[in-house]
């Protein structure tokens, strides 16, 4: 439901999912968005310590209330890509 959404509290505004290939990119381009009040939560800053890299992927995408992906060469034959697939 659309009004829950709004009331729920999230950690992150956005969860982004860029290939590896590409996190020049995602630092130059979207991290200065979080000065303008933008909560991104990047992967390989935020994941979270004791978790398998699975478990803290959809942790935090569940504290995250919306995701972005960064469409790519890169991310469409990323390994990482794939299991995501798989996995939805």
């Amino acid at each position: 439901d659309a009004k829950v959404e709004e009331v729920r509290d999230f950690d992150y505004d956005a969860y982004i999912i860029h290939a590896e290939e590409d996190a020049t990119w995602v630092e130059k381009r979207m991290v200065p968005l979080e000065k303008d009040k933008c909560r991104f939560c990047l992967e390989d800053r935020d994941s979270i310590l004791g978790f398998t890299q699975l478990e803290s992927i959809v942790d935090n995408i569940r504290k995250s209330r919306k995701i972005l992906f960064v469409v790519t060469e890169s991310l469409l034959t990323d390994p990482w890509c794939a299991r995501f697939t798989v996995h939805q």
